[in-house]
């Protein structure tokens, strides 16, 4: 949202023409579009519990983000409405599957079936 209000005041302070602007926005809407359909598998530090460590990060389009931590931790991505956080992944057959997701992403395996805790239904996702 903070990229939209400032593209906002861009144009409301007219400092540069509005094509800039609408071309700024544009390519914004792109990398959302793109985001929302892609897979992705990184090393990136990830603040958990007030400390920053290098962990795996699985994404699956703007569905479901997991971390595996340096110790094996595996951890969700979760919004409680006001704040997003991490979330244990608990079951050893949804850890077992995410461990999987993420192998098969750093290996550019771009198809699978997984069941992974997405929500409170644990809904299984495939690629």
């Amino acid at each position: 949202m903070e990229t939209i209000k400032d593209l906002r005041a861009r144009l409301d302070v007219g400092h540069e023409p509005h094509e800039y602007v609408l071309a700024d926005f544009w390519s914004f809407l792109e990398t959302e579009m793109k985001l929302s359909q892609s897979n992705d598998y990184r090393i990136v530090d990830v603040n958990i519990d007030g400390k920053t460590k290098k962990c795996e990060v699985a994404r699956l389009g703007l569905q479901a983000l997991f971390v595996v931590t340096p110790n094996g931790k595996v951890l969700r991505a979760s919004n409680n409405g006001s704040k997003w956080g991490w979330l244990d992944v608990d079951s050893t057959e949804q850890k077992t599957s995410v461990l999987n997701l993420v192998q098969n992403l750093k290996n550019k395996n771009t198809s699978g079936y997984y069941l992974l805790p997405l929500s409170k239904a644990d809904m299984g996702a495939s690629l």
